[in-house]
């Protein structure tokens, strides 16, 4: 249902001749994507670009996959606010002037949704189609959170967290195990930003029927869920990622809480996890690797060359796989390759090549 607007408002909200209905949409993405900022509720988007710089991918992918990650947020978020028009123009925590001109141009917002999803497709299919995972995945549990699992108890944080792991993957070849690692701890990340803000939103929620988690747990129920959530990112980040970044994500524990300050609680948790991602980063960057406590010496290495011990058991394979080659094109009768044999040739050919060298 539209708002009705005052004559001050209509006034501001007037678009071209002949193309108002462009201008309103180019408005609107811009009022939606300027006002996630400003709530500091675009963090997937550094986080994928993060991921990309990490991973030492090319200057032209980092930036492909940067834009395709802020299309994706833009049309996520607008996704979301055209499904709240309603609620937006009764709460009082909202840009109330972005909700009334978004319900006076509900057309708009509809075909300039249609129109980004439809660029994102474009770009998926022609670059890399695995940005279709973020894209389908991603996109599709936020439209499907914006339409019910907001309202849904538990089901609410549980869909950030799949939000979470899977926005960022934006950032990174959909096959990379050191980017899907990364995108996992994002994602238990997500799922602590959500708990903490359904517990902001409880008193509101409450008041307007609204089912989360926040609401059904009380404040210090949902506290203590955030907490054990908090625990659970520190260990995944130490047996897995980097144990240096998980010592700072501790840190969340002992940051001071108050229900009359629960934004800012948020956004020091937020700060936090902020630097410890960027030690991960850091460490993913200079190594090429993870590092946890539970992750194999040397895995994933960024140089895909063989290491030396690699490359000597290679030679010796060649060496023997050479030797049994020549037996069989002189049509004499094979014969055994020792070990003593294939080490000999191993280490001549390793001289031959230091010589190169």
């Amino acid at each position: 249902m539209d708002a009705e607007l005052t004559q001050s408002e209509r006034a501001s909200v007037v678009m071209p001749p002949g193309g108002g209905g462009f201008f309103a949409g180019l408005k609107i993405v811009a009022g939606v994507v300027a006002y996630r900022i400003r709530k500091l509720e675009m963090a997937n988007l550094a986080a994928a670009t993060s991921i990309a710089l990490a991973l030492g991918l090319p200057f032209t992918d980092v930036v492909v996959r940067t834009l395709f990650a802020f299309v994706l947020n833009a049309l996520v978020y607008l996704n979301n606010d055209y499904l709240d028009i309603e609620i937006d123009l009764n709460s009082a925590d909202k840009d109330r002037a972005k909700s009334q001109y978004l319900a006076a141009h509900k057309n708009a917002a509809l075909v300039a949704q249609w129109a980004l999803g439809a660029l994102l497709v474009a770009v998926a299919l022609l670059y890399d189609r695995g940005l279709l995972v973020p894209l389908i995945a991603g996109g599709g549990v936020c439209f499907w959170y914006s339409a019910q699992l907001k309202h849904r108890p538990y089901l609410d944080i549980g869909a950030m967290i799949v939000w979470g792991i899977t926005m960022p993957l934006c950032g990174t070849p959909i096959a990379h195990p050191v980017g899907l690692w990364m995108a996992v701890q994002l994602g238990l990340f997500s799922g602590v930003f959500e708990t903490i803000q359904v517990m902001r939103d409880a008193d509101e929620d409450a008041v307007e029927g609204v089912r989360t988690t926040g609401v059904v747990l009380g404040k210090r129920r949902t506290l203590l869920l955030a907490r054990a959530q908090m625990l659970l990112c520190s260990l995944y980040a130490a047996l897995f990622m980097q144990p240096w970044a998980a010592a700072v994500s501790l840190l969340a524990l002992v940051v001071p809480f108050s229900e009359r300050e629960i934004e800012r609680y948020w956004t020091r948790v937020k700060l936090l996890y902020g630097v410890a991602w960027l030690v991960l980063c850091a460490w993913v960057f200079w190594t090429g690797e993870r590092a946890g406590w539970l992750v194999p010496a040397a895995s994933e290495p960024r140089s895909h060359a063989p290491s030396g011990a690699l490359r000597q058991v290679q030679l010796a394979d060649e060496c023997t796989r050479s030797a049994l080659a020549s037996v069989s094109r002189l049509e004499l009768e094979p014969v055994q390759v020792s070990p003593h044999d294939t080490l000999r040739c191993t280490t001549a050919r390793v001289a031959e090549i230091q010589r190169q060298a």
